[in-house]
């Protein structure tokens, strides 16, 4: 069990190392994919990536998806967009505490699926740290 856990910590460090140009193409560990730099991205259920979003990094294992990506829209704009997709497929906000200053919300749905959204400013753009799964 431990090496499991030292493996998905192994993906979060290629994720941030980058490969080529600081993209990273594409790594396998232990059945975990590390992706950024391409032009589709899956996400369990019916979430998508925000519109012109920059992923920099995305891993969806065992029935979770994990994406980090940066955007120029407000903080308030992606909180939405994220928080309309969760209501449309049935989930209820559990914890909102958008008036922060690094705004994030988490939402459950009675499947035991959840999300975890938060946003933190970087100045010119925002990082939003999207967590899906159950």
């Amino acid at each position: 069990m431990k090496h499991k856990y030292l493996a998905l910590f192994g993906c979060f460090i290629l994720a941030s190392c980058g490969g080529d140009e600081g993209i990273l193409q594409q790594t396998n560990v232990t059945g975990a994919e590390v992706v950024s730099g391409k032009d589709k991205y899956d996400f369990v259920y019916d979430f998508t990536l925000y519109p012109g979003a920059e992923v920099q990094s995305h891993m969806t294992v065992a029935g979770q998806t994990m994406a980090l990506f940066k955007s120029k829209e407000s903080a308030d704009t992606l909180i939405e967009f994220y928080r309309d997709q969760a209501l449309a497929q049935g989930f209820s906000i559990t914890l909102d505490r958008t008036a922060d200053e690094d705004p994030f919300f988490n939402a459950r749905r009675d499947d035991g699926a959840r999300t975890d959204v938060t946003v933190t400013d970087e100045g010119d753009h925002r990082l939003v740290d999207l967590v899906i799964g159950s």
